[in-house]
Formats: structure tokens, sequence, C-alpha cells
């Protein structure tokens, strides 16, 4: 069997399963939680980075979590003291979409309360 084609699972596992790789991944813990990408092979960054509850990818892209590939890479710039936009791979405090007033309804609701209220 070839041992490139393995892959390593870096992600958290229960603490009885033996994997010498557990918990190795750079995901912002506080904001989400890592996900095995099967199929990588023998190579760090075999996982995305998924946001958690409570919690949004920032960006309007087609896909909504972090390559584990990009982390990887931008920790390694960290580590030999290059620039690096690490500290943007993290998800957002999540929010509700802002409701947006429809002038005409607003006004129309006002002229009919006001002429009714003074009678």
């Amino acid at each position: 069997m070839d041992m490139l084609q393995l892959d390593i699972n870096q992600c958290d596992d229960k603490f009885y399963q033996p994997n010498a790789f557990k918990d190795t991944h750079k995901c912002d813990r506080k904001t989400s939680y890592c996900v095995p990408i099967l199929g990588r092979g023998f190579e760090t960054g075999g996982y995305k980075c998924e946001c958690k509850q409570g919690f949004e990818y920032p960006f309007e892209d087609l896909i909504t979590y972090y390559d584990g590939q990009l982390v990887e890479a931008e920790f390694n710039n960290i580590v030999n003291d290059k620039e690096t936009r690490y500290d943007m791979f993290k998800c957002r405090l999540a929010g509700a979409s802002s409701i947006q007033v429809s002038w005409v309804l607003l006004l129309s609701v006002l002229m009919i309360i006001f002429p009714v209220q003074r009678r």
C-alpha cells in the first residue's frame, strides 16, 4: 500500500481513537470547527473549517467554509515570520438581516392612521 495515498485526519476526535494527527488542525476554535476532507492524501490541510452555530462565513462566495490547505499555508507564514492573512480565516458573529422599510407602505399607513385619530 502506498503511504502517500492515506488520508490524514487532523480534526478533533474521540479521546480513545488512536490518531497521531488528531487535533492538529488550525481552525479558529472559538468560531469554527474542523471537518475532514477525504482524498487529500498524506498532506496537512485535508480538512475544512466550518462556522459554528451563531457564527457565519463573512464573504459572499459559493463556498461557506475555509479550506484547510489555505489555513495551513497562512499558518506556515506566521511560523516563517512572513506576511500573513491567518487572522482573516475566522467566522464573524452572525446577525439577522436588517429589515428594509418600504417608504410607500409606511407613508400610506401613516396617512390612514392620522385622519382616523383626529375624529
